[in-house]
């Protein structure tokens, strides 16, 4: 977010994130590598996959969409919910652009899975495409 800063210590392997007066601390856990201007965390020993960044795109490397869709929660503001639990686990590589607009960038997704979503004002549900749905 705007005036946050992500501090990464090499030397303990750690990465601390905090808000724009840099009081209000997050150890986000341990930085498992830093690579191609990405960086890998883990936190309690589960690798959270990749995220590069810059001031055009939000770029994924093998992560869950419950942790890309937390990404697109707070880059529009909104809160998206899994009707089916399984959902979340789904893995996703690729590039979210600055530019795309939110219902783009929903459609594109839920398209790549096959997976719905409505929306009533800033919260959002997905679930999967019934059998039904397809026939």
């Amino acid at each position: 977010m705007p005036g946050q800063q992500l501090h990464i210590d090499l030397k303990s392997a750690t990465a601390v994130l905090s808000g724009p007066d840099h009081t209000d601390k997050k150890a986000l856990g341990s930085v498992d590598s830093v690579c191609n201007k990405g960086i890998v965390v883990k936190e309690n020993g589960v690798r959270h996959g990749k995220v590069n960044w810059g001031n055009t795109e939000y770029s994924f490397s093998d992560q869950s969409l419950s942790q890309v869709f937390k990404r697109i929660e707070k880059r529009y503001g909104i809160t998206i919910a899994f009707k089916d639990a399984e959902i979340e686990n789904y893995r996703f590589t690729g590039k979210v652009m600055y530019k795309d607009s939110l219902d783009m960038v929903m459609r594109h997704l839920c398209q790549l899975y096959d997976l719905k979503y409505t929306r009533a004002e800033n919260n959002i549900t997905i679930e999967k495409v019934s059998e039904n749905l397809r026939k």
